[in-house]
């Protein structure tokens, strides 16, 4: 489902930090961007090149508003809703 750029940018991304785990947030995001969301089958194949189980990253989508584990419109608006 990933593309060999987009599997290439998220080793890069794992080459950056000290600990890989670090950029699973960037990583998803590539992904995303590449594909307009993030269904299970990718949020697999991260899991799997970050040697995490699968249901680590749907805790980390499903916490974080700006990953989409389904598609979305092309425009977005988000309202910030905690700073004073």
């Amino acid at each position: 489902m990933l593309s060999d750029a987009t599997r290439k940018t998220i080793r890069d991304l794992m080459a950056r930090y000290p600990q890989a785990r670090s950029a699973l947030g960037p990583a998803l995001e590539a992904a995303q961007q590449q594909i307009g969301y993030l269904p299970d089958e990718a949020m697999a194949e991260v899991a799997a090149m970050f040697d995490l189980e699968p249901m680590e990253v749907q805790a980390f989508v499903g916490f974080y508003h700006m990953l989409h584990q389904w598609p979305v419109g092309e425009f977005h608006v988000e309202v910030c809703t905690n700073v004073p």
